[in-house]
């Protein structure tokens, strides 16, 4: 059970970085920020640290409903990076006067967001088991316990 918890934990972490770098990767011309690139900073960046913070309560909380929330907001994840997958991958296609910067770093941008709609998915299926694990003790021997004797956690015995 903690195991699963701590595995989420993880992923959400991970999913956190990944969302970050591709929303900085969405920046192609560097210093020279667009209107949609400025959207997508004011945006993003605060969207991923909500989505962070909303995953850790819900999990260490033991809240239903906002893990339902969570899994719900987890669709614009997916949603957003397959939308500029595809513009980005037609901007490929259609440009052949690119330099070999410039490609490299719209290459970057696809495979971070194959890697983040796959860390996106792999995370909201650990969801689904930390979900199942809600009001089964979790809550109150790891995350609320004293070390004490009676808790097992200064012998290293568990109960």
């Amino acid at each position: 059970m903690y195991r699963q918890s701590a595995a989420f934990s993880t992923l959400l972490k991970f999913d956190f970085q990944v969302s970050v770098s591709f929303v900085i990767l969405v920046l192609k011309e560097g210093t020279d920020v667009s209107t949609s690139d400025t959207i997508t900073l004011s945006v993003g960046l605060p969207f991923c640290v909500v989505w962070l913070l909303l995953g850790y309560f819900a999990m260490r909380k033991e809240v239903r409903w906002l893990m339902w929330v969570f899994a719900f907001l987890a669709l614009a994840v997916p949603a957003y990076i397959i939308y500029k997958i595809v513009l980005t991958y037609q901007d490929l296609t259609r440009d052949d006067s690119k330099t070999k910067d410039a490609a490299l770093i719209e290459y970057a941008l696809i495979g971070a967001g194959a890697l983040g709609i796959l860390v996106t998915c792999m995370l909201l299926f650990e969801s689904m088991i930390v979900y199942r694990n809600f009001g089964k003790g979790l809550k109150e021997r790891a995350f609320q316990a004293i070390a004490t004797e009676n808790t097992g956690l200064l012998s290293g015995h568990r109960r």
